[in-house]
């Protein structure tokens, strides 16, 4: 092949190139979204990641890639953050990444995209735009941008009625007893996979009783009520030393009453799953490991 031809072919397979790339990106440009207000959002979102790798970066590849995932979201599907094991991840940054992509599903889950739909979104294209950003490596500047935006999101997302409602649970005692029943052990088993799957960095455990009885032994009766969570607690493989314990007694009730009346629902422990600090908590294979929180 002559070299002017060969130069020929060169350009006009990149000229289709590009204009594939051009086309993918263009149709999201001009899509309209048909689902709720979280795929709106991921639709704009994505968006703006096409249009940078395209414009900005020519990565072409990469552009086609987020236009699709925008295209999918217009037509109303609930796409999801991207899968760090299937993009060429360096091993130094694979851990924190698939422990960030753990907490935002978990998060998503809640309930939280309807409750805020536009941060959720965010979160996750920021999460995205980091995972594609982090497999170049090459740009600090803008891997930085990104984490920094998933963490942003993903912090407003961990302060939310939504997800605070599914790190706490109580747990209810029969009258003058300190013993889990069945029912109250299945309860405190759903919010330990809840905290399995959000990573944490501490469980708080609160101990109370009704206002029948002393206040000394309702003190003590607090105590051993917590106590009980704790043991159940380590039973199912939460390590004692992220679990602290306090007892309240009477003096904390949920239910207001007058002195000696009993009331179900002040007997009760109360158990919240404190979110992620510089270290977490998070289960593999059973087990629950230390991970640092990026």
């Amino acid at each position: 092949m002559s070299g002017n031809l060969l130069s020929k072919t060169i350009v006009f397979g990149f000229a289709i190139l590009t204009a594939s790339c051009t086309n993918q990106v263009d149709l999201l440009d001009q899509a309209t979204a048909k689902g709720d207000a979280f795929t709106t959002g991921l639709v704009n979102e994505y968006r703006k990641i096409a249009r940078f790798e395209s414009l900005e970066m020519v990565d072409w590849k990469d552009a086609e890639h987020f236009a699709a995932k925008g295209l999918a979201a217009a037509s109303g599907v609930h796409v999801k953050p991207e899968d760090p094991d299937k993009w060429q991840t360096p091993r130094e940054a694979l851990g924190v990444l698939k422990e960030g992509r753990r907490r935002l599903v978990a998060i998503l889950e809640t309930g939280i995209r309807s409750g805020d739909p536009e941060t959720s979104a965010r979160a996750q294209a920021h999460f995205d735009c980091w995972v594609e950003q982090q497999e170049e490596n090459w740009q600090q500047d803008h891997i930085a941008a990104c984490r920094s935006g998933f963490k942003n999101a993903l912090s407003k997302l961990e302060a939310s009625p939504e997800v605070q409602a599914a790190r706490f649970t109580m747990i209810l005692f029969p009258f003058d007893s300190a013993r889990i029943v069945p029912d109250e052990m299945q309860t405190m088993a759903e919010l330990i996979q809840i905290a399995g799957n959000f990573g944490f960095s501490a469980i708080e455990v609160e101990g109370h009783t009704d206002r029948q009885g002393t206040t000394r032994y309702n003190k003590g009766l607090s105590r051993s009520r917590a106590d009980a969570v704790r043991l159940a607690l380590a039973m199912q493989g939460i390590p004692p030393a992220l679990v602290k314990v306090s007892a309240h007694g009477e003096s904390r009730p949920r239910v207001t009453t007058a002195d000696g009346v009993p009331e179900p629902l002040n007997r009760r422990v109360e158990i919240w799953v404190r979110k992620p600090l510089e270290h977490v908590m998070t289960k593999t294979n059973g087990q629950y490991d230390t991970a640092r929180a990026e």
